[in-house]
């Protein structure tokens, strides 16, 4: 088990100022990916829409401390210094804020998040359990049969490869071109910036006044504000 050391709590206004940086920059990122929307070859446009959709994670982690769910410690600083945790906290961010089209379909989601009680669907419980006990406990330790594979996936590393791969040649063992940035399409490009588009409205209604909290994000802060303090706050025994 990895020891963190915890830090002086920052102050609040400390916080906020850090998040509004963060969603400044990734801003002036989706600005630059605007630019570039008719590009025939989509590879610079998909990496920057990833970089932006990872500062607005980024700002997303830092609205959580500001809610103080998680402890202001060197864990916190590495996790948020590392892609693909950030690619991690947008699957729980596009939890507390789910997409739907027709009331239907958002009375189905909230039907299927009543009957689960205080379980989490799988993908988030995957993508929660993988940043507290292997990353942040253990420090990159996957027992892969716990996991859904999507979501072990993203914790290996496999978004940011993506990103990787939209930037630069990749060459195979026999010295031959595997990946190469001219095969991102425009299409595959507009999918990433939709998802970061999507990203910074999720991050700015969580940071409005009068945000709305559903049953999902308050699950999330349930859950945070037990197991996430536990290493400072030990969770009390029922024996």
């Amino acid at each position: 088990m990895r020891k963190a050391k915890l830090l002086k709590t920052p102050r609040k206004s400390d916080v906020e100022a850090t998040i509004d940086a963060c969603l400044a920059n990734a801003s002036r990122l989706m600005d630059d990916a605007l630019m570039l929307e008719f590009q025939e070859r989509g590879g610079g446009r998909l990496a920057i829409c990833m970089l932006a959709q990872e500062e607005y994670a980024k700002a997303f982690l830092l609205y959580i401390v500001r809610e103080e769910l998680l402890p202001w410690d060197t864990d916190l600083l590495r996790i948020m210094r590392s892609h693909a945790c950030k690619h991690l906290l947008a699957i729980v961010m596009e939890y507390v804020s789910p997409d739907w089209e027709t009331i239907e379909e958002l009375q189905a989601k909230l039907r299927a998040e009543y009957d689960l009680g205080d379980r989490f669907p799988s993908r988030i419980s995957s993508a929660l359990n993988i940043l507290y006990f292997e990353m942040i406990r253990r420090g990159n330790f996957f027992d892969d049969n716990e996991y859904e594979p999507d979501v072990l996936a993203v914790a290996i590393g496999e978004r940011d490869r993506a990103k990787q791969d939209a930037i630069y040649i990749d060459v195979d063992k026999s010295c031959r071109v595997k990946n190469s940035p001219s095969d991102i399409t425009r299409e595959s490009a507009a999918i990433e910036y939709e998802r970061a588009s999507r990203y910074g409205s999720i991050v700015a209604g969580l940071l409005k006044p009068d945000a709305h909290e559903g049953l999902e994000l308050r699950k999330v802060k349930d859950a945070m504000k037990v197991v996430f303090w536990q290493e400072y706050k030990p969770i009390a025994s029922s024996g």
